[in-house]
């Protein structure tokens, strides 16, 4: 990625599916992950520069047997309990943050006899999109569905958000 600001001296920080980052001071930070069907979301407030990026791979801990040992990352529930904790403790409301929606790549395909219509991708964004409306947010921009996978940059200096793609045959 030629001339990415993120790989001028920034700090980086990289997400592995399940994890999240939030950064309550503004820093020189790139926060990065590689997507498939997961999805990542970034939240940023523009006069502070703070927020985070997650990435989460299914849409709610509840609706899955034996998962306690998964990370808080890993359900999107859990992701939306951890921002809107965060985003409190700054004194901030949901509405005051840029938020961003990405991946949900129709990557793999799930042969579930048992529910023959799952598919993972779109059950995470729209599990994104109606969680992230329902507690205030506005979502600015996104980039999600496609037969592809995404590398996400999200700087928190300005907020810009950063997508390189690769297809799957």
């Amino acid at each position: 990625m030629n001339g990415f600001p993120g790989d001028q001296g920034f700090k980086r920080i990289s997400l592995q599916p399940g994890e999240l980052h939030f950064e309550q001071h503004s820093s020189e930070l790139v926060v990065h992950t590689l997507l498939g069907s997961c999805v990542a979301m970034t939240f940023w407030h523009p006069r502070d520069k703070i927020g985070g990026m997650c990435h989460y791979l299914l849409p709610e801990r509840y609706q899955f047997c034996k998962n306690a040992h998964h990370p808080h990352g890993y359900y999107g529930s859990d992701v939306m309990e951890y921002f809107l904790q965060h985003i409190a403790s700054t004194g901030h409301k949901p509405s005051a943050f840029h938020v961003k929606l990405f991946g949900g790549g129709h990557v793999i395909q799930l042969n579930d006899r048992l529910n023959p219509e799952l598919n993972v991708a779109d059950a995470n964004v729209r599990f994104g999109r109606t969680q992230l409306i329902a507690a205030g947010f506005s979502i600015k921009a996104e980039d999600v569905g496609g037969k592809r996978y995404r590398k996400v940059h999200f700087e928190l200096t300005n907020g810009n958000v950063w997508v390189q793609y690769g297809y799957y045959s």
